[in-house]
């Protein structure tokens, strides 16, 4: 599927159950979580290649993916770990300046 389909859609007993990407659907089945998060510099430069590693170091990341880059802002999509819920640290990294 993941060589041929961009999305899936799950029917059971004739009822949509889930639609989304293929790597999306196995990280549910996995536990995991997937976050897309836009990240914009204020002064108009941002390095994402940065960004991205810092954002690799947040607790109960996986993996992280650059979906797009323009300018000034980058959009990424963050992984976690199964059974791991990584919303609340990548809000708490985003806010702090050291850490991202």
């Amino acid at each position: 599927m993941e060589q041929t389909c961009e999305q899936v859609l799950i029917i059971n007993k004739g009822k949509l159950v889930a639609t989304d990407s293929v790597h999306n659907l196995q990280a549910r089945a996995r536990g995991a979580e997937s976050v897309m998060l836009e990240v914009e510099g204020r002064n108009g430069a941002l390095d994402a290649q940065t960004i991205q590693h810092r954002l690799e170091t947040v607790n109960g990341v996986s993996r992280v993916l650059l979906k797009d880059s323009r300018e000034n802002r980058s959009v990424f999509e963050v992984e976690s770990l199964k059974d791991r819920f990584i919303r609340g640290d990548l809000a708490r990294a985003s806010w702090n300046p050291v850490g991202i």
